[in-house]
């Protein structure tokens, strides 16, 4: 499952951003840019940012190259 959770303020360019890229997956917007609470805790400090977890939540790669994001995925879904 992909969760996109934004942290842009600007909730109208978010949407037509979302429209504009065809972007089918679950879509979220959080208040407080780069101070909300969710950036802070998982440390985010460029976007995008990406994080792969396995079925037990726990952190398997950040921003995964695409080849890697494939490798890692043919891994876990055995």
């Amino acid at each position: 499952e992909i969760f996109a959770i934004s942290i842009d303020e600007n909730k109208n360019a978010w949407k037509k951003a979302i429209a504009a890229d065809n972007i089918k997956w679950i879509q979220v917007n959080v208040a407080g840019g780069w101070q909300a609470p969710i950036a802070r805790k998982w440390g985010i400090d460029q976007i995008p940012t990406s994080f792969l977890l396995d079925k037990d939540g726990s952190v398997v790669a950040i921003d995964p190259s695409e080849e890697k994001l494939i490798s890692l995925l043919k891994k876990l879904l055995k």
